[in-house]
């Protein structure tokens, strides 16, 4: 029974540690747009996109090709 309890213990802490590890992952690339929430989920709807990173790659490309053009001028 001490053997079983050994292994169950320890295989919980290995997927411990893997969530923490995941979670830490997950912070390091976490953006707070606070009030601009609400219309980020709008965008998100409207454009069909799936995923966050699709929209964020969205405004990018789309501040980009708007930096282009004014600085053209």
């Amino acid at each position: 029974i001490c053997i079983l309890y050994t292994i169950d213990c320890s295989c919980y802490s290995r997927k411990r540690e893997l969530k923490r590890q995941r979670d830490q992952r997950i912070q390091n690339t976490r953006v707070n747009i606070g009030v601009a929430f609400p219309r980020w989920k709008v965008l998100m709807k409207e454009k069909d996109f799936q995923r966050d990173a699709e929209v964020a790659g969205f405004l990018l490309d789309r501040s980009c090709l708007v930096a282009s053009l004014s600085s053209s001028c």
